[in-house]
């Protein structure tokens, strides 16, 4: 179980809010290496509470705790090995702190320490926030910014052991270069009295995600142009000529062998079945409803034609707000549910399918169902040599948007599932900003 938020997160500021000037000097979070080092620091830790000589400043919200977060002594750990740990973190890039069993900070790495230094002024630069609860500044952050109250819930969760793991991703302005930092905490397996925390610029890997997009994009926008194009010209040119062709014919009509009545007949239906395959293909390559009113609207309007043309029985089903605000993704659902759907009808023998568009925790959902015969297993593997070009173009779209593609055999039918990851607006509040104190 995770708690996940992304967002905008405080991390070692300073922030003035409200009329009464509350100094808020924020938190600093943490991230990845949570499996090398989740035993870093216990005998540090112990040291930190009998040795610590300066206290903890206090200001704002005053941190409350709930009764199971009593401090306790953990059990013993091997000898030596904390040293090992200890060194194999200190020499990580990533922010990493220690939280006791109170969530207040015991022992940090030399990463976290400069980090402190920029951050923090007087005693705090010094012993890098050491003693300080890591609750109560979450709290005092969470004046000027939602997702500092949002990581004190999670802290809270976390400790109370209704959630494994908190993940969360924030934004944070160092001297005006807006950086992307991913937060991770997590109980430590071999004393769970202790929390690891950190947190890791994830701001290269971000940017390339955001390459990728926008390469996905222009790739999928030349496509969409392309298809509009040719959409154009079968139904400007190539369907105004077989309507040509069949009044043509027509001038044919009159006393004539039973041998030519027939040619007669098979040359004029096969322009009419010519015609409506034109129109279809012109309708498919660029469908009138998409982009109309969200993709919900436009699939909801694809499967009820669908159906009706068909004869298979489908039930389109859609969560509120399932809105993905972006033209790619849009096209990347409704182009699926397309492919999947003839699918349905070429191969599984179904006599119902069900189309579901859902949303949540930054990502949507489709699954096309039916109740055919079912997939062969060998074609349910991602890079099964036996599937046909709809399944890995399928495939092959959804996962350019970073987007995960699964086929699944049923007891009855084929499930095809697809999630994409979706940006929401970002908080009002805006990143937080952080400059040398």
């Amino acid at each position: 179980m995770r708690f996940v938020r992304a967002g905008v997160c405080p991390i070692g500021a300073r922030n003035r809010v409200g009329q009464e000037g509350r100094d808020n000097r924020g938190f600093l979070c943490l991230c990845s290496c949570v499996r090398t080092g989740r035993a870093w620091g216990v005998e540090h830790m112990r040291e930190a509470i009998r040795t610590r000589t300066c206290a903890p400043e206090r200001s704002g919200l005053a941190a409350t705790f709930p009764s199971q977060l009593a401090v306790h002594s953990p059990p013993p750990l091997p000898r030596g090995f904390l040293a090992l740990v200890r060194t194999i973190i200190d020499t990580l890039p990533e922010y990493v702190a220690i939280l006791d069993p109170g969530m207040r900070i015991v022992a940090v790495n030399t990463a976290w320490r400069n980090l402190a230094r920029m951050a923090a002024t007087g005693c705090e630069a010094d012993n890098a926030y050491m003693g300080r609860s890591y609750l109560e500044m979450c709290r005092e952050a969470g004046y000027a910014n939602s997702d500092a109250r949002v990581m004190g819930d999670g802290l809270v969760a976390l400790y109370e052991g209704r959630i494994s793991r908190l993940e969360h991703e924030y934004m944070l302005d160092v001297g005006g270069d807006l950086r992307h930092h991913l937060m991770n905490a997590q109980r430590l397996a071999i004393s769970p009295e202790y929390c690891v925390v950190s947190h890791a610029d994830v701001t290269d890997r971000r940017r390339r995600e955001t390459e990728r997009d926008r390469f996905c994009q222009l790739l999928f926008k030349a496509e969409g142009d392309e298809r509009r194009r040719i959409a154009r010209e079968l139904h400007d040119d190539t369907a105004q000529q077989l309507a040509v062709m069949q009044l043509s014919l027509l001038t044919l009509e009159g006393p004539r062998s039973v041998r030519a009545r027939r040619t007669y007949s098979e040359i004029e239906a096969g322009l009419i079945a010519l015609q409506q395959k034109v129109r279809t293909l012109s309708f498919v390559l660029h469908p009138p409803e998409l982009g109309c009113d969200g993709i919900a609207a436009a699939l909801k309007l694809f499967t009820t034609g669908f159906a009706r043309r068909t004869g298979l029985r489908i039930d389109f089903t859609a969560d509120p707000d399932c809105r993905t605000n972006s033209d790619v993704i849009d096209l990347a659902l409704y182009r699926m549910t397309q492919e999947a759907l003839s699918n349905v009808v070429r191969h599984a023998g179904a006599a119902s399918a069900s189309v579901h568009l859902g949303g949540g925790a930054g990502q949507i959902v489709l699954e096309v169902q039916d109740n055919g015969i079912g997939i062969d297993e060998a074609a349910c593997a991602p890079h099964a040599c036996c599937t046909g070009v709809g399944l890995r173009g399928m495939r092959e779209r959804i996962e350019a948007l970073a987007g995960r593609f699964e086929i699944r055999r049923l007891a009855r039918g084929t499930l095809v599932h697809a999630s994409l990851p979706i940006r929401r607006p970002r908080d009002a509040d805006g990143p937080i900003r952080l400059t040398p104190g």
